[in-house]
């Protein structure tokens, strides 16, 4: 269970604990806390989306959009990344740097747009990120195994969620990772089965796929 306060306040279960009314008007005022479990809607200023991790401690999250796109990952063959691929966050900003980005990379710039004022609140997800996705829609975690019937429920629960909420639901088709292999190749998702497609023809940077982008909003966004 995510707990959180200040930053993370906003839409989600309210805790049980009721704070106490301060003995003396002096006494500060004990902050408001909202708590979130996996595949809650979470909302706080520009960052809308459904939970799809959290960290062992409770007090870092990761957070899905609402809507999703279908875009080629670049028009040019070329390696954006500056070394092996380390994170979502990391993979997009390198793609940022690129001279042209914006008229080369349209996946990247349709994230781009979801910022506002200059905080960088999205990116596209990389393999890894993608499986915490895979393992919130499916409710399939940790290696575990689930009955076809019971991976069904638990994806419609999750797009009834997105649903609910305007968003688009995610479907069982493959998916965009920020990650590349090669200069012409980047990494895709099958988010039907949660297993990384490994054909290399069906990773061609040209080729148009879904795309999706997440956000960690207990995080410090940086300015740019």
């Amino acid at each position: 269970m995510l707990v959180a306060a200040g930053l993370m306040t906003g839409c989600g279960k309210d805790s049980e604990e009721t704070p106490t009314k301060p003995e003396d008007p002096g006494d500060p005022i004990p902050p408001v806390t909202t708590t979130y479990e996996i595949g809650d809607y979470y909302e706080n200023g520009f960052v809308k989306g459904i939970v799809i991790y959290i960290d062992s401690e409770g007090k870092s999250g990761t957070v899905v959009s609402l809507d999703e796109t279908e875009a080629v990952w670049s028009y040019k063959y070329e390696e954006p990344m500056a070394s092996f691929p380390q994170t979502g966050r990391y993979n997009t900003d390198c793609v940022y740097n690129m001279e042209g980005w914006r008229e080369n990379y349209p996946g990247f710039l349709w994230c781009s747009e979801k910022d506002v004022m200059g905080v960088k609140n999205w990116y596209v997800p990389d393999q890894r990120e993608l499986g915490l996705l895979y393992e919130a829609y499916s409710g399939v975690r940790g290696g575990g195994s689930l009955s076809d019937d019971k991976i069904r429920k638990n994806k419609q629960q999750f797009n009834d969620t997105l649903k609910e909420k305007g968003g688009v639901p995610l479907s069982d088709a493959v998916y965009w990772t920020s990650a590349e292999c090669s200069a012409r190749m980047a990494y895709a998702f099958d988010m039907a089965s949660g297993a990384m497609i490994e054909i290399p023809q069906e990773l061609d940077k040209g080729m148009k796929l879904s795309l999706i982008h997440i956000s960690e909003p207990t995080r410090q966004a940086e300015i740019s």
